[in-house]
């Protein structure tokens, strides 16, 4: 029989908990044993996986449909702040239209920053290569009406005009010569 619900589980070990919803086809909170949520926080993860009989799983409510789980759900995580809370295995609060961004107002350390980018140094961009398919008519006209009476100042054309610096220069040849190698492959 099919029944949303909302559920909390609480880690005996470290004291934190995950405040979630079940609202898949197969689920009924007379079996909810084998399912702890589908959280994205690593410790939370990697407990369920190593150690579940420390996690207690209770539902707090059975709902009639979906969008009355959720509701809840979102209610609880706007009451507690599960997002904020250091106590809490979640890192985003459940709203009607989806779960909020984790990261909207919080700034990369350098160390983030530098990471991200080594992990994406010699790889070329995602749509290196790519064709896009030809715009119609329509779009071109479209595009242009859109641009009538945009006009670029002095200055923007000056800066245009400029001669590039060496170092410039050299990263365009860089990029020039990846894009080649990637075509090659």
């Amino acid at each position: 029989m099919y029944q949303p619900y909302v559920y909390n589980v609480y880690d005996t070990v470290t004291a934190m908990y995950y405040i979630g919803s079940k609202t898949s086809e197969d689920c009924n909170p007379d079996n909810t044993r084998n399912y702890y949520g589908s959280p994205r926080h690593k410790s939370f993860r990697e407990a369920i996986k190593t150690r579940p009989e420390t996690l207690v799983k209770t539902v707090i409510a059975v709902c009639q449909t979906k969008k009355d789980a959720i509701a809840f759900e979102a209610r609880l995580h706007k009451e507690l702040d599960v997002k904020n809370d250091p106590m809490s295995y979640n890192m985003a609060n459940q709203t009607d239209a989806g779960f909020t961004s984790n990261n909207k107002g919080r700034k990369m350390s350098e160390e983030q920053k530098a990471k991200l980018s080594a992990a994406k140094v010699g790889k070329p961009a995602p749509n290196l290569g790519k064709k896009l398919k030809p715009l119609s008519e329509e779009h071109r006209s479209k595009i242009s009406k859109a641009n009538l009476g945009n006009s670029k100042s002095e200055e923007h054309k000056a800066n245009m005009r400029k001669p590039k610096t060496l170092e410039h220069r050299a990263n365009i040849s860089a990029a020039r010569k990846l894009m080649a190698r990637s075509k090659k492959l």
